[in-house]
């Protein structure tokens, strides 16, 4: 049997280099509150493509709710809000539009979760 995959080490590493681009990036604009929203951009971008590479894994495993899935959508919300945090700063007195943008998208992803959820086969579970 092949070991399990295990993906700690990477993104630990990752991680690390996260950090350090978002302390180049804050050091370089000379504004150290663009730390936090770097490392929620990078954070998420991160997350989304190990959902990509986590999906490639878990073939075969049933209809409903997977953990690819489950790491796309956190990877998603982080990245949103990073880019919210840029576009609140940028253009000043944005956040009710952005806090709504933001509550549609956890919105859309409940309803996308719940209705995949609705309609799992009853062999499935």
């Amino acid at each position: 049997m092949a070991p399990k995959m295990s993906f700690q080490g990477l993104t630990a590493g990752v991680l690390f280099l996260i950090v350090a681009v978002a302390i180049l990036v804050a050091w370089m604009a000379e504004d150290w509150w663009l730390l936090i929203p770097v490392c929620l951009i990078c954070g998420g971008v991160y997350a989304i493509i190990m959902g990509f590479v986590i999906s490639k894994t878990e073939r075969g495993r049933g209809f409903g709710m997977s953990d690819s899935a489950y790491v796309l959508v956190w990877g998603c919300l982080l990245a949103l809000l990073g880019i919210a945090w840029f576009i609140n700063s940028a253009v000043p007195d944005s956040a009710p539009l952005l806090l709504a943008m933001i509550f549609i998208f956890v919105g859309g992803a409940i309803l996308v979760i719940s209705l995949t959820k609705m309609r799992r086969p009853k062999n499935a579970q």
